[in-house]
Parts: structure tokens; sequence; C-alpha cells
């Protein structure tokens, strides 16, 4: 498996460090449609200049702007595609592993009459689930490490 800055680099972009989250609550929101005024804005500042007299904001700068903005855009499209495939898959295979693991704990507990060793056996899944999908809890009555029926979920 590649990693994250091989993988930028094949995408074409630079892999930074993530921003903290008090670094992005200071960036300014983008409003909608600004990248389109960019290149109107830009001519305006041309012919301007010399009235304007902006420092550190030049045509070309604003030109820069838009075109690094749509060339990044048009990579963030494909990697987010990418990235909801990948999770979705993950969510289909958690699905997946769970079902497996609920099924097991009601074969057990189908099973605790005639074999009693196998709810102390499988006490750590029953106990799991119990507490993260509720799906292993004790029956009312039961000894700790008898569970009730799972629930499929």
């Amino acid at each position: 498996m590649i990693g994250a800055g091989e993988l930028a680099a094949l995408v074409g972009i630079a892999y930074k460090p993530t921003l903290k989250t008090s670094e992005v609550q200071r960036l300014r929101r983008a409003l909608p449609g600004y990248i389109n005024l960019l290149d109107d804005v830009a001519e305006l500042v041309e012919e301007d200049a010399d009235v304007l007299r902006v420092k550190d904001v030049s045509p070309e700068d604003l030109l820069r702007v838009q075109a690094a903005h749509k060339e990044l855009s048009a990579r963030e499209v494909v990697l987010e595609a990418v990235y909801l495939s990948a999770y979705h898959q993950r969510l289909v295979l958690d699905h997946e592993g769970i079902g497996m693991l609920q099924k097991i704990a009601r074969r057990i507990t189908a099973l605790a009459e005639d074999h009693p060793d196998m709810p102390l056996r499988y006490k750590s899944l029953l106990d799991f689930l119990s507490t993260f999908r509720g799906g292993g809890r004790p029956a009312k009555g039961a000894a700790p490490g008898q569970a009730a029926p799972a629930e499929d979920g």
C-alpha cells in the first residue's frame, strides 16, 4: 500500500501537515461563487492599479489563486470519491464482521443449557456485544457469562 505522501504526489498535490482546529477556525470562509469573480476583478485591478494601489495583491496573484483552486478542486473531487468508496467498503465489512459475531453469540445462547461452559468460554464476545451493541446482554436471572440471544443490527 502506498503512503499518503505518495498518493498526494500521484494525484499531483502537495502533502502538507493537517491544520490545527484553531488554525482552520481562523481561516476566511469562501463565499459562494467567489472563484468566478477572481478573473474579472484581476482585470479591473490591472486597469485601476494606479488608483487602487493595493499592496501584496496583483492581478497575477488573483489569477494564480483561481487556477490553483480549480486544479485542487478537481483533484479533491476524485480523492473524495476514492475515500468514500474505501469508507463504504469498510462499513460493509464492519456490518459483515459484527453480523458473524452476533450469529455466534446467538448460537452460544441457544447451546447454553446443554453446554453451560460455552457462555463462559465466549464471555469476552458476549460481554463485548452486551457493552457495545446490546447483542449479548445477560438474560434476566442468568448467571454472569450467560447471555440472552443477540439481536441483528
